[in-house]
């Protein structure tokens, strides 16, 4: 099985086809950039501010690698660009409603979703240990409660024995009593099986600029996706507790009580004086620092760029095993993210000569279609040998600009703006759509599809 960039006429039977779903269309945006050939420069959008010290990397933990292997090809691509069409918004099986006012609350958000569970966390003002969670399904007016037994002000309840693809409403009790928040229940909707069209929203960065980071999240509200992942750098400081309210839930409540969310550890996660915050505040499968999940169709595996990903440590043979998966192996579309990208334009380098040597070989043997990082704070997409390599770091942080590009032959699509982007995977009729978003909705990349295609 081999994936390849839909042609025209695909993508016209592909939209006959599915508009027995009625998939709704967005109005044209009111401006569009196509697909354009390798290392040639687009219109740029309205720059918003620059960081103009953005030349100076910000610490992260040292490793030393020896390279030891190289980068199979760096010939050009030789994919035909893909004529630009209005997207859609696919008709997801697995979409939550839209809140109906703005919770403006840090209260409680979802993590690690499956076809029959999800866990939900939450803080307290104070150390509690009468915390507690009721849910139901959507219709039903009998409430299951769950309690939180240890003392704690980080509580996390997982739920199980769920029905797949069905819509719950939830709501927590700070200190146990019959005070509910949110004052109307959120709501969660267990994943879908892999035949079911399914959204998935991507960005990054959003430390340091709380104001940036809530338009974002207000972007990414309104296209409705299914689940969420954040390419890193959740914080300024991520070892320091005052950071996460103020920089990331509070900007971000509106969203991920309603929207199961996948973090990647970025290197502004590891600043800082006190503790690792991050396994504190989330719950991600696995150990947590490095994982995978299936969702529908899809498989997506998180690594954690800061750590050791030479071949012989750990990251790397465990993610020699995730390649051999089941989970992986029988996912149409696999989706790989970290925090610092291997190709890039921009001012930060000198992290992506490790992740080009010892991890784009084994991506470009296994078949993995995107690559989703951060780390520099801007909108690029670049391919090489067939994988779309996507720098998503306009999550709110100061942005940048592109001082490298030069050194960068795989590029094709860059913007300094504030942005998200979106996945549709369009299980049954095998095809994936890549479009990037700017904080008022205007298209800035994309299309880009990609579909399944048997070659002899």
């Amino acid at each position: 099985m081999k994936k390849g960039l839909l042609s025209t006429g695909l993508i016209l039977l592909l939209t006959l086809a599915s508009s027995c779903h009625s998939i709704p269309t967005l109005p044209p945006p009111e401006s569009t950039i196509g697909l354009f050939a390798p290392g040639t420069a687009t219109a740029q959008p309205e720059t918003l501010k620059v960081d103009e010290t953005a030349t100076q990397n910000p610490p992260s933990p040292t490793f030393t690698l020896e390279p030891t292997l190289t980068a199979s090809s760096t010939e050009t691509p030789t994919h035909t660009p893909v004529p630009s069409v209005t997207p859609t918004i696919p008709p997801t099986q697995t979409q939550s409603p839209t809140p109906t006012q703005p919770l403006n609350q840090y209260s409680s958000y979802l993590q690690n979703v499956t076809r029959e569970s999800i866990t939900i966390m939450w803080e307290t003002p104070l150390r509690y240990s009468w915390s507690k969670l009721r849910y139901r399904l959507v219709g039903d007016t009998t409430w299951i409660e769950k309690s939180f037994s240890e003392k704690t002000k980080i509580h996390e309840i997982s739920l199980l024995g769920l029905i797949p693809d069905t819509t719950y409403e939830y709501q927590v009790s700070m200190d146990g009593s019959s005070q509910w928040s949110p004052s109307w229940p959120a709501v969660f909707t267990t994943a879908p099986d892999a035949s079911q069209t399914f959204r998935a929203a991507v960005y990054g960065d959003s430390r340091t600029q709380h104001e940036q980071h809530r338009e974002v999240v207000k972007s990414i509200t309104k296209n409705e996706p299914d689940i969420l992942l954040h390419t890193g750098d959740i914080v300024e400081e991520g070892m320091n507790y005052k950071n996460w309210d103020k920089e990331f839930f509070h900007p971000a409540a509106d969203l991920i009580a309603y929207v199961p969310l996948y973090p990647v550890i970025g290197n502004h996660e590891y600043n800082g004086s006190e503790r690792m915050w991050y396994y504190d505040f989330f719950s991600p499968p696995g150990n947590e620092q490095w994982y995978a999940f299936t969702y529908g169709c899809a498989r997506f595996v998180i690594l954690d760029s800061n750590f050791n990903f030479s071949p012989g440590g750990s990251q790397y043979s465990w993610l020699v095993e995730e390649f051999q998966s089941s989970g992986y192996i029988n996912s149409k579309w696999q989706i790989a993210l970290f925090h610092h990208p291997p190709y890039t334009s921009g001012s930060h380098l000198g992290d992506e000569v490790p992740i080009a040597d010892y991890l784009v070989p084994l991506f470009e043997a296994n078949g993995v279609d995107m690559v989703f990082s951060g780390h520099n704070h801007h909108y690029e997409r670049s391919i090489k040998d067939g994988i779309y390599y996507i720098v998503s770091g306009g999550g709110g942080a100061y942005l940048y600009g592109f001082p490298n590009l030069s050194l960068n032959p795989y590029s094709q699509v860059r913007s300094t703006i504030y942005h998200h982007a979106t996945l549709d995977f369009y299980c049954s009729d095998d095809y994936l759509e890549l479009n990037v978003w700017d904080i008022s909705l205007n298209l800035i990349d994309g299309p880009v599809l990609l579909d399944l295609q048997i070659y002899e």
